[in-house]
């Protein structure tokens, strides 16, 4: 890793107020001081500028865009068939992730399926039914209308009946819905949230124009760098299709967001990176913190007080759950998504974990850690902070200390 730039005081103070209140400490000031690598020292205000002004959203917060869209047509509809747009691990499925986890707020009875497009009969489909393409954001608008091209036999089949089709995201681009209602007239269009380029004239976030503009230059600047050969029709140094994004979502960043907030130079890292080589590389890091941590732990059950019996909650072969444990409290994460990748564990392990933590009190069905557990937690802390001061002033008393016979010519 490259060495950290030197911020100055009101720089490093800003940093950390927008990561408190902004960004919920999601991402740690290490990883924002990185990204800074990437610019020139008096362009540091400039690009902490665009990280104030990003748009950050959980996954907690998408479900609420969501769910609230979907309570609106449940109230006419009880029949629904949720359908991803986009490739299989793509974007479309992460959405139907997150709507089977709030289908229980719904408030009544409603019949719901998840299926694929291409492999769904038009006869399978009732009168009844309402047909919602899910997605998470929509830029330019081309992989939708890419999707309703590959499957128009079906789509012209199922409307020429009447049934109603809805293709519900939580972003999309002013200019695309403009563009996509005129396109597709019989297809509803529900985003949760319309977004504007960051750099337009009337709707920019920057404040005045002159600012406005210098904020572009430096942007522009960069995104240049960023995309390199990557280059392609479309992808410009401001976002694909020149979209001008500034959202980034926990579980991802789309392409249309600005480049210099995904990407990087080779003098800097990524502050939110799409590409999966960058994800490995910070992914190694948190990994590596963690695995220090579950030693660490581990070491301290050994020699726990007897007021202090962890071994009551964890057996030596679930110390997984103790990082699940950190996660929960002292990384402040209470997303599933974000536990998996961050311990790179598989759904049914998770679920496995979270039913052990479950029968043992650490939390509840919502990772709600009690405040039992809570003060046990930073009681080991104390004892692991309070053992390595320890072990550090042992150090300092046990090496040798070099006294000179004669100073300045006195003995």
């Amino acid at each position: 890793m490259a060495q950290l730039p030197s911020v100055s005081i009101e720089q490093a103070k800003k940093i950390e107020l927008i990561l408190k209140y902004k960004f919920n400490d999601a991402i740690s000031q290490i990883r924002v001081h990185s990204w800074l690598n990437n610019f020139k020292k008096a362009e540091w205000d400039l690009a902490i500028t665009v990280f104030e002004h990003i748009e950050y959203y959980t996954l907690d917060k998408l479900c609420d865009l969501l769910n609230s869209e979907i309570c609106e047509i449940t109230k006419t509809n009880n029949s629904l068939i949720f359908i991803p747009i986009g490739s299989q691990a793509k974007s479309g499925d992460v959405m139907l992730y997150l709507i089977q986890k709030m289908k229980q707020s719904w408030g009544k009875a409603i019949n719901y399926r998840f299926c694929r497009l291409c492999d769904e009969d038009e006869n399978s489909i009732q009168d009844d039914d309402v047909i919602i393409l899910v997605d998470d954001f929509v830029g330019t608008g081309k992989t939708v209308e890419s999707f309703v091209e590959s499957n128009i036999g079906i789509i012209d089949a199922i409307l020429a009946r009447k049934i109603q089709i809805i293709l519900l995201c939580c972003f999309m681009m002013d200019f695309t819905l403009n563009r996509l209602r005129r396109r597709f007239p019989d297809i509803t269009f529900m985003p949760c949230e319309i977004k504007y380029r960051a750099f337009d004239n009337e709707k920019s976030l920057f404040g005045s124009h002159s600012k406005m503009v210098e904020v572009r230059k430096f942007c522009y600047k960069y995104g240049q760098k960023i995309i390199g050969k990557r280059r392609r029709d479309d992808m410009k140094p401001l976002g694909f299709g020149n979209c001008q994004s500034l959202v980034v979502m926990e579980q991802s960043t789309p392409n249309d967001t600005l480049p210099l907030i995904w990407g990087s130079t080779a003098k800097g890292e990524p502050l939110f990176p799409r590409f999966y080589d960058k994800k490995v590389m910070l992914s190694r890091i948190q990994r590596s913190e963690n695995v220090w941590w579950m030693a660490k732990m581990a070491h301290s059950f050994k020699q726990t007080d007897n007021d202090i019996n962890w071994k009551e909650y964890f057996s030596n072969t679930n110390y997984v759950s103790l990082l699940i444990l950190k996660i929960l409290i002292s990384d402040r994460i209470k997303s599933e998504y974000r536990i998996l990748n961050t311990l790179g564990l598989s759904k049914t392990e998770f679920q496995q974990l979270k039913q052990y933590g479950l029968n043992k009190g650490m939390w509840d069905q919502n990772l709600v850690v009690p405040d039992n557990i809570r003060k046990m937690y930073f009681e080991i802390l104390y004892k692991l902070r309070h053992r390595k001061q320890e072990e550090m002033d042992t150090n300092i008393c046990n090496k040798k200390i070099y006294v000179p016979e004669t100073f300045k010519g006195l003995s």
